[in-house]
């Protein structure tokens, strides 16, 4: 059997080389300095970016022995954390475990991941944003995607390029977490499946927080075999959003709820609203004046903001970290304190257009007025 590195592009195994183009037509051979190990996985085009990259920013034996070793750890942690892509998600999770690292990276036995301060962080990083701006400029990326990744020491980038969505493993981790809220008394109970609700409803059809509190269960109705959200969103642009679509989320979501509140599963055009209050709807099965009364009014955006953060400040958190409070006090703040409800609209985005959904498709799901704007959700390929 051939060895897999006689299959990579460019790679001559016996010299250990890479061709660069040095200018327009022009190739020059140049060691290849990786340990076995840590490229094998990586693309064939990608290597010989890699080489350029290097080639490029040989300014001494110590900057190429350190633009090597930060190349190799990264390349180590897409491999292990099952990154097939560069995304804003990658780079942001990257960024966190140099800081406290998995204890597959911790025992992965080729490069070092033992954790280090936020500062020294952001200097190793520094690498990794110059290699994913070379991707940008020689036409590998369509645009910078670590522009988008906030530093975690001193050098804190302006607020508005702090990151919006949940990365990978934080989005596993609000899921472990709703999964887990305590459910042993009724007043439990009734907080868990309303939060579960107001959460997974919201990120399944990518709702706006105002789009979310603004309707109601008589606005989703059948429409052929589906059931549809009829939404008025932002600029008053209309969009009707299949509760059974990719992968019927949104739908088992809703039906779950009205269970729980003991109504019938499929809706009967009651004015609960989707962002419900602590309790929604009053049932009355008896009596001169029996009947379903919903709540006349839904959440407060303030409100659900503050629920939303003592989600994560609270269940999130117990659910990471157990009961060491400093831990999760820390760990808040360094990477959670941020985030607001608009995450999960956000999320949900990034999601389809990372499954590889059509982008057309997605800015009509989403409600966009421009396609420019769904663009720049896209995280390209390695």
């Amino acid at each position: 059997m051939r060895d897999p590195q006689d299959l990579l592009t460019g790679y001559d195994a016996t010299a250990r080389t890479l061709l660069v183009e040095t200018s327009p037509g022009r190739f020059k051979p140049y060691p290849f300095q990786l340990r076995p190990g840590t490229f094998e996985h990586v693309a064939h085009h990608n290597l010989e970016a890699i080489a350029e990259f290097l080639y490029r920013h040989r300014k001494s034996a110590a900057t190429n022995a350190r633009y090597t070793a930060e190349l190799e750890r990264f390349l180590v942690f897409l491999k292990l954390r099952h990154h097939p892509v560069i995304t804003t998600d990658a780079l942001d999770e990257y960024l966190e475990q140099l800081t406290l690292p998995s204890e597959v990276l911790r025992e992965n036995g080729l490069v070092a991941f033992n954790g280090v301060k936020a500062e020294t962080a952001d200097q190793y990083f520094k690498v990794i944003r110059s290699f994913v701006a070379h991707l940008h400029e020689t036409g590998l990326l369509p645009y910078n995607l670590a522009r988008k990744v906030e530093t975690k020491g001193s050098l804190q980038e302006p607020p508005n390029l702090r990151r919006k969505a949940f990365t990978q493993s934080q989005w596993a981790a609000v899921l472990g977490a709703l999964e887990q809220m305590p459910a042993g008394t009724r007043e439990e109970r009734n907080r868990s499946e309303r939060f579960r609700f107001m959460f997974l409803f919201g990120y399944a059809l990518g709702l706006r927080i105002h789009e979310q509190r603004h309707h109601t269960h008589a606005d989703i109705q059948p429409e052929g075999d589906h059931w549809v959200l009829n939404v008025v969103g932002k600029g008053a642009r209309a969009r009707a959003l299949s509760l059974t679509a990719r992968e019927g989320l949104a739908w088992e979501v809703l039906t779950r709820f009205r269970q729980h509140l003991k109504l019938p599963i499929v809706p009967q055009r009651e004015k609960i609203f989707l962002l419900p209050r602590i309790k929604p709807v009053t049932i009355r099965r008896r009596g001169p004046n029996p009947g379903v009364f919903p709540n006349p009014k839904p959440l407060s955006s303030s409100r659900w903001e503050i629920n939303f953060k003592e989600f994560l400040q609270e269940n999130v958190m117990q659910y990471l970290y157990g009961d060491d409070d400093n831990k999760k006090k820390a760990m808040y703040a360094a990477h959670w304190a941020q985030l607001t409800p608009h995450a999960l609209r956000h999320t949900r985005i990034t999601h389809l257009v990372n499954a590889g959904a059509d982008l057309m498709a997605v800015q009509k799901f989403a409600g966009h007025q421009s396609l420019n704007t769904t663009s720049t959700y896209f995280s390209p390929e390695l």
